[in-house]
């Protein structure tokens, strides 16, 4: 893994010590792309006995273009915000490195799907695991090209 890679795990590993609501489970971190599990938890319930904040979302649409006087906004404790706050920390990390201060490290979406059930968890799990063995043969690999 390179520098690069490392700044991903070390951010990737701090999410959870920033997002209490959150439980880490598999990644892998690839030449250019990440793929992660991570549960949703009831954290509230130990933190907060009289159930006083708001609940954790899996809010989903933020949509790509709005109009001009409209921000875009996914609320905190989502999916969005985690992904969020996840791609800011690696590429301020990432171009502090490269003396880039305001080049782009990641596309500019991703991809978040809710896991139905164990046997859906385990072909995403297995995809993870095997992800870098098939990388070789990836269309995206431009080494390949």
């Amino acid at each position: 893994m390179n520098k690069y890679g490392k700044i991903v795990e070390h951010e990737w590993l701090r999410s959870a010590d920033i997002r209490r609501e959150i439980e880490l489970d598999i990644n892998v971190i690839m030449p250019n792309h990440f793929h992660a599990i991570f549960h949703i938890i009831d954290s509230l319930s130990a933190c907060d006995p009289l159930n006083t904040s708001k609940p954790v979302g899996a809010y989903g649409h933020t949509p790509l273009q709005q109009p001009f006087t409209q921000q875009l906004h996914s609320p905190s404790r989502s999916v969005g915000a985690l992904v969020r706050g996840f791609k800011s920390a690696v590429t301020k990390h990432i171009n502090i490195l490269r003396h880039t201060p305001s080049d782009p490290v990641w596309q500019r979406n991703y991809y978040e799907h809710i896991l139905s059930g164990d046997r859906e968890y385990n072909q995403i799990a297995d995809y993870i695991y095997t992800n870098p063995i098939n990388w070789i043969t990836d269309a995206e690999n431009a080494q390949e090209k």
